[in-house]
């Protein structure tokens, strides 16, 4: 998916898949060599004021998985990374100033969508937001650098590859407040009602009343099949 002219393409192991948590297609990466490259553009460079969102979906938790970055290469040159590291937190981590903005303790599980936001308003004031609600904030005036590099989504640095699924990944030039985070989480959440008649069959249904379709936070009508 683009909006606003930012086409990734896929490199390595990345296909689009017709699995996604919200919309028809996400990313899938297989851990090894596959991501998606974004050519460098000015409004990728992230300021005082953004938010950075994507939902992921892992298929292997162990060892760091990069959800995204902006980097010139290993090493102490410019860039920028949000990921999940082995010792098992999620981090953002920017260079120059080698700051790690914050160590949030987190371990997903395989197999699950997390919706994952990470904000910075021009008080330098960060916010992280997993699934809707926040769940840390600090103060840090680390400058965030324009790395002369493309954008990279499911890796950085050419390690950390991604295993599993990314979708609706998203950089705004602003800092969404606490409830537009939590409105885009609502609105990406999707479920069925289940139905059990003789203690081990269960059916799933959507508003069509067939399996083939999904409630989301905001619906309202239930399924006349269910009456």
């Amino acid at each position: 998916d683009s909006y606003g002219g930012n086409n990734g393409t896929a490199v390595g192991g990345a296909v689009a898949t017709g699995v996604a948590n919200w919309g028809s297609n996400s990313g899938s990466f297989n851990g090894t060599d596959g991501y998606a490259s974004v050519a460098d553009n000015p409004s990728l460079t992230l300021g005082t004021n953004f938010t950075i969102e994507l939902w992921a979906n892992f298929s292997d938790v162990s060892g760091e998985k990069i959800f995204m970055g902006h980097d010139e290469g290993g090493g102490y040159v410019n860039k920028w990374i949000f990921w999940k590291r082995g010792a098992g937190d999620i981090t953002f981590h920017v260079y120059p100033g080698n700051a790690y903005v914050f160590n949030y303790p987190w371990n997903p599980v395989q197999n699950i969508w997390y919706h994952l936001a990470v904000t910075r308003n021009s008080n330098n004031d960060w916010k992280l937001y997993i699934n809707g609600s926040n769940v840390l904030s600090e103060n840090n005036s680390v400058v965030t650098p324009n790395s002369n590099a493309p954008l990279t989504i499911g890796q950085s640095e050419g390690i950390g590859f991604f295993n599993g699924l990314l979708d609706e990944v998203a950089i705004y030039n602003a800092a969404l407040s606490a409830a537009e985070v939590a409105a885009h989480y609502a609105g990406g959440v999707k479920f069925q009602l289940a139905a059990n008649n003789d203690n081990s069959t269960w059916s799933y249904t959507g508003p069509d009343g067939t399996a083939n379709t999904y409630y989301t936070a905001t619906s309202t009508a239930i399924s006349s099949a269910l009456n």
